[in-house]
């Protein structure tokens, strides 16, 4: 069965399916890993809010077909290994050929370091996979923040022989983290002659396993923050490296070697999704770096802006002035469990930002915003029964009489469901949804008033 198609737009935008498609997710599954852990990384992934999985076609047809086949249920994308190298070469174009269907095919991955490689060797990998599919995207990645003596031309001889590039940065141990901003900066600016869209493969790995005796971890704080810099820069989506631990005795996942540092991408991709259509869709983008260790994103949608402020210093608060768009100056915390504690002055949004934080804000029109007499104290909502194969309840509780919006994304990002509920009381609230036109699934269930708002997941089984 045919499943659409993944391809860049004249704008410069990938489309999966025929919408906009910002890519999260994760270099996951080695083609050594035994089935069943194919499995589980899919289910991990999907419920952590991830959309893509990088992964191999070595392997049987029945156990790849099945593998496409659950992560199409679970509303995710796999993106394939393509023809690499002379000894799999038959085998990886035979396998194209038999998967370039499948509904849960994002593309084919054709190089690995391609920055190692001659322009005219990815060339051919490129024109192999076209040949055969040229329904779905191809990608490359090249090494930057590792060899940092590449240059704007060293990159546009490789772009040019992909869909979507790829480009790593894996700072951690060697470099500061604000080295992934600008790796990303450069690759963009590169990028631009040919609108090539831009992913960023994070480190969430351990240098001193592949034998560099100067590695590590990241800590969850890097992680959080690395995945925000990439996408202050600008990115097109982010997968980090790695989930299934191959090098490990006995190889391990992420979530299982290191649940905080997991605990800690869950979270964040689970932003990641609220913002991700603003990160997609606006009208304006500007990415700026005033002074060291201080980077700031900002999405002008014909509605709101969204603000994205960052301080990489390990010790120091950190002062910040954005210029702000005159019509958008009625400021909003959007995560009430980050902090927030920039101010609207004049024409600009000022104030200082912690040690190692990220902030998050929205401003929207004083003419059409809704301003609070008095601030609530208190908003909370509970999800029952979850997971649910009936309708969706939902128990929201709120200290004052405010409308509330809610809004039910699938995982991919896509508004599937919204209602603005007006309390009659103060206290509990109970409001249902029927879910007869929804798949299975994860979703994700946001509410929100004038300065308030809450995220919860729900499992949808039918």
């Amino acid at each position: 069965m045919y499943g659409g198609q993944s391809y860049v737009n004249e704008a410069g935008q990938l489309i999966v399916d025929e919408e906009p498609f910002f890519i999260m997710g994760f270099f996951a599954v080695s083609h050594s890993a035994p089935y069943e852990d194919k499995i589980t990384t899919i289910d991990s992934l999907s419920q952590a809010g991830f959309n893509t999985a990088k992964s191999s076609s070595i392997g049987e047809d029945w156990e790849t077909s099945s593998h496409l086949e659950y992560a199409k249920q679970s509303d995710m994308k796999l993106l394939y290994t393509g023809a690499l190298n002379n000894e799999w070469k038959d085998y990886h174009l035979n396998k194209m050929k038999t998967f370039k269907d499948a509904p849960a095919l994002l593309g084919w991955y054709i190089a690995d370091d391609s920055h190692s490689m001659h322009p005219d060797t990815i060339k051919m990998y490129y024109e192999q996979a076209k040949s055969i599919d040229s329904s779905h995207i191809t990608t490359h990645s090249m090494a930057l923040s590792c060899w940092n003596d590449y240059g704007k031309d060293f990159i546009q001889e490789r772009i040019k022989f992909c869909d979507v590039l790829q480009m790593q940065s894996y700072p951690i141990g060697r470099e500061p983290i604000d080295k992934v901003y600008h790796d990303m900066r450069l690759t963009l600016d590169a990028a631009k002659a040919t609108k090539t869209p831009v992913v960023a493969d994070l480190q969430l790995f351990n240098w001193q396993l592949t034998g560099h005796d100067w590695g590590r971890w990241p800590t969850p704080e890097e992680a959080d923050l690395m995945t925000w810099l990439a996408i202050v820069a600008g990115v097109d989506g982010y997968l980090y490296y790695t989930y299934y631990d191959r090098l490990a005795e006995p190889p391990q996942n992420l979530s299982s070697s290191q649940p905080k540092l997991w605990k800690t991408v869950k979270k964040t991709a689970e932003m990641v999704n609220v913002i991700k259509n603003d990160l997609m869709e606006h009208i304006k983008f500007i990415s700026f770096n005033p002074k060291s260790n201080v980077y700031y994103g900002q999405w002008i949608t014909d509605s709101y802006s969204t603000v994205i402020a960052i301080n990489t210093s390990r010790n120091d608060s950190l002062s910040l002035s954005i210029p702000i768009v005159e019509e958008h100056s009625n400021l909003k915390l959007l995560f009430q469990d980050r902090p927030g504690n920039l101010s609207v002055q004049g024409e600009f949004l000022r104030g200082k930002i912690g040690p190692m934080s990220a902030q998050f804000y929205r401003l929207y029109p004083v003419e059409t915003a809704i301003r609070p007499k008095a601030p609530l104290a208190h908003l909370d909502m509970k999800v029952f029964p979850n997971p649910s194969n009936d309708r969706l309840k939902l128990c929201i509780e709120s200290s004052n009489k405010k409308n509330l919006d809610v809004r039910i994304y699938s995982i991919a990002g896509r508004l599937v469901k919204s209602r603005s509920v007006k309390f009659k009381n103060l206290g509990k609230q109970n409001i249902s949804f029927s879910c007869d036109d929804l798949a299975a699934g994860i979703y994700i269930i946001h509410v929100e008033n004038e300065n308030r708002s809450i995220t919860k997941k729900w499992t949808y089984l039918p």
